[in-house]
């Protein structure tokens, strides 16, 4: 406003709002002050959206730039201003004088200055404000490079196991024969000793295989495996004697003749007493006097086996070996055959005391020794060996030896 030309003293005239009568001039707005704290009165209060488009002083955020386009603040119940960007403001109510209100409660005696100030410094940043979470560098590289790719990888194992057991096929006499023939070192005689479970439980059932192609390829990886683990071929000869085919009786004699190792060559000797018959005896009696006192045991047990009566003057010098498995067999082996000249010998088996003189011989191994005694006794007869196992069936300490006894009384 300025005074007018030429006019009467005292006269003003109000060019600069000509359209406004002076009753309508712009009267002074609130004025936010970002660089304040906020006012306690502030809070909690509803939302107070603030109107950029003043013509007064402007309201400034903490950026070095001026606000020029339209945005609104929402004033929180904790008292803090937020843009609808996100960003946090902080703001005083200006004065008349342009004082901040915030100031003047703070001089003013019994004002809120102290409250607002702890308001403020409770929701100032560091001081227990509720702010987003750091994520540590470290973590999250741990997390991306190492967690991630293990469980990426144990759920890939996982997934392979699940589908390599749900197309898996039990494996059949001949995968194991191929195992056996071009399998590693250790799973070559693995294979032997599968193979030898898989046909004592097919033998049970009676579902032992007997086509030639199955012959051939157990008789092709026994010969194969002359020079490998001992352990192949003895697994492999008892899956020979499991089967009861006297086809493989040719080559167990065969191996028995050239084998040097008295382990195998017992081994090889057990399977041919379920194999071999009368016709193998001349190839089987010599080695009742081997120098190998397991080797005599082993072979004793074969001859019985073959249960051919001609053989009883072969075996009755046995009785007197100085092995006293020998002695054992051999009085077992005679009693099958009919011959009572060991039953001096099966009255010591049925004695628990006598066997309890064999430290070696432990009270399982004593009764499985009377079980076998007590059935040759049995099928032999005589006063003095019934007598024996009616003692056995009525007072031995063992349920297996009582019931076996009883049993064979029947």
């Amino acid at each position: 406003m300025r005074r007018p030309r030429g006019g009467r003293a005292g006269s003003w005239r109000f060019d600069r709002f000509p359209h406004h009568a002076p009753h309508e001039l712009p009267q002074r707005k609130v004025r936010v002050d970002v660089r304040q704290q906020p006012l306690e009165l502030l809070q909690p209060a509803p939302a107070v959206v603030v109107d950029y488009r003043l013509e007064l002083p402007q309201i400034r955020a903490q950026r070095p730039h001026p606000v020029r386009r339209r945005r609104q603040l929402r004033v929180q119940q904790a008292g803090r201003l937020t843009a609808p960007g996100g960003i946090p403001y902080t703001a005083g109510v200006a004065g008349p004088e342009g004082a901040s209100e915030v100031d003047a409660g703070s001089s003013t005696p019994g004002g809120n200055g102290d409250a607002a100030s702890s308001a403020a410094a409770a929701n100032a940043p560091g001081n227990g404000a509720a702010g987003p979470p750091k994520r540590s560098g470290l973590g999250v590289i741990i997390h991306s490079f190492f967690v991630v790719p293990l469980l990426i990888a144990v759920l890939a194992v996982l997934v392979i196991a699940g589908v390599s057991i749900l197309s898996s096929e039990p494996a059949d006499a001949l995968d194991y024969l191929a195992d056996v023939r071009v399998g590693g070192q250790t799973r070559r005689w693995q294979a032997a000793f599968d193979l030898s479970t898989l046909l004592f439980d097919l033998q049970r059932t009676g579902d032992v295989p007997t086509d030639q192609r199955f012959v051939d390829q157990m008789n092709l990886a026994f010969t194969e495996a002359s020079g490998d683990d001992p352990r192949v071929r003895q697994y492999l000869s008892q899956a020979m004697a499991l089967t009861g085919d006297r086809r493989f009786v040719v080559t167990l004699l065969d191996a028995l003749a050239a084998e040097e190792s008295e382990l195998s060559a017992s081994f090889f000797l057990h399977a041919l007493g379920f194999l071999a018959g009368a016709g193998e005896l001349p190839a089987l009696l010599p080695y009742l006097r081997h120098e190998s006192a397991r080797i005599r045991t082993s072979a004793v047990r074969t001859i019985g086996a073959v249960g051919d009566p001609s053989t009883v003057p072969a075996l009755e010098p046995l009785l007197f070996d100085e092995e006293p498995n020998v002695r054992w067999f051999a009085a077992i082996a005679l009693a099958g055959l009919g011959s009572g000249a060991g039953s001096e010998v099966l009255m010591q088996l049925l004695d628990r005391e006598y066997l309890a003189g064999f430290p070696n011989v432990d009270a399982d191994e004593q009764s499985d020794i009377m079980e076998v005694a007590v059935s040759a006794a049995a099928g032999l007869g005589g006063p003095q060996l019934i007598e024996r196992v009616r003692g056995l069936a009525s007072g031995d300490v063992d349920p297996r030896v009582r019931r076996a006894a009883a049993e064979a009384l029947r």
